[in-house]
């Protein structure tokens, strides 16, 4: 049959589910919904990035979620089904109550994977929704925000980029990754760079943080400032990448952030450094944005600048990997499947972006 599809937060989801969501959201329900219905197409990237063959079986690759095969019947495709999974952080049980309470069973039926849950019975879950229609109102659109306050963020990674067709669809900024751990230096990142700064857009230039390796940060903030110090311009930002954990929790995070961000704010001279984490890593480290920082967060639902909850001073908002999270997916210049980012006003006059 076919399935309607209806816009949630930024999100595809089944026109039922979108009723109880909506309905959960006006009950006063606190939930972040990451990912609803998914394409062929969306869950074969995922599916690659992932996943990998070990003697005739897919297994994860380190580091990453179990991602099932590509296929009329993965949980976020069920052709013609409307009883597709959804994926929640933190896995909310008060969704799971105002489901119950209104007649509809969850299950969360993936191994290790709380976030993940499905309706136990489709035909119940087209009932309970018809019930909740009136009072979860119509669906709210979800409206793209001006190129100027869209970001991408590339590293080695995004091979097909044209910068020139990027700056010329109306975006100010890009994000380059330029270092990792004490020794890495991405190989696009001179480059771009380079580029960019020639087409006039501001850079976002990051460093990705490996504690896991190095349990104090000033190493790695003085190797990312000597590589980043020759190509720094007036209105760009510098940024820490800190979402790897550590085997034992053996590395207070907000103390390693604290320390890089001081360290590269007088090595390079900058002011208001950015912070890149995202919402579980945050939370699960009770991460503080240290001190004069800008937090930007990954968090794959409709972007929020500002707050969100406890988290604040959000001035960038990555909202989807080109997979999962609201649309775009996909940007001028560089194909499909890219980080997406929104800018807050505040970011885009701080990178001195009219």
């Amino acid at each position: 049959m076919a399935v309607k599809y209806v816009n949630f937060r930024g999100l595809e989801v089944s026109a039922p589910w979108g009723v109880v969501l909506r309905a959960a959201e006006k009950g006063g329900v606190k939930f972040s919904l990451n990912s609803g219905h998914r394409t062929m197409a969306e869950q074969r990237v995922l599916f690659d990035r992932n996943m990998r063959l070990v003697n005739g079986h897919w297994v994860p690759k380190p580091g990453h979620p179990l991602t099932a095969v590509p296929s009329s019947t993965a949980p976020h495709i069920r052709v013609g089904r409307e009883d597709h999974a959804l994926d929640m952080d933190p896995g909310s049980t008060e969704f799971g109550d105002f489901c119950l309470k209104h007649g509809l069973r969850i299950t969360r039926p993936v191994v290790g994977e709380h976030w993940h849950i499905e309706a136990k019975d489709g035909a119940k879950l087209r009932s309970v929704a018809k019930r909740l229609e009136k009072f979860a109102g119509k669906p709210k659109r979800h409206k793209i925000p001006a190129a100027r306050y869209l970001m991408a963020d590339l590293s080695s990674n995004n091979d097909q980029v044209d910068l020139a067709a990027y700056k010329a669809a109306g975006h100010r900024a890009i994000a380059l990754k330029a270092t990792e751990g004490v020794s890495f230096i991405d190989p696009t990142y001179v480059s771009r760079v380079e580029k960019a700064h020639a087409l006039g857009l501001k850079v976002v230039h990051y460093h990705f943080a490996r504690p896991d390796n190095h349990p104090t940060a000033a190493p790695e903030a003085a190797f990312f400032a000597k590589v980043v110090k020759p190509h720094l311009k007036r209105g760009d930002r510098v940024c820490l990448d800190l979402e790897k954990d550590t085997a034992h929790q053996t590395v207070n995070m907000s103390r390693y952030a604290q320390e890089f961000l001081d360290d590269v704010s007088k090595l390079l001279k900058v002011s208001y450094p950015w912070l890149y984490s995202y919402t579980a890593f945050i939370r699960g480290n009770a991460l503080k944005t240290p001190s004069k920082t800008r937090l930007w967060l990954a968090d794959y639902s409709a972007p929020i600048l500002g707050a969100r909850g406890r988290i604040t001073n959000i001035w960038a908002h990555q909202f989807t990997n080109g997979v999962n999270g609201p649309r775009p997916h996909s940007m001028a210049g560089l194909g499909s499947h890219v980080d997406v980012s929104k800018l807050s006003r505040r970011a885009l006059l701080g990178m001195r972006i009219k």
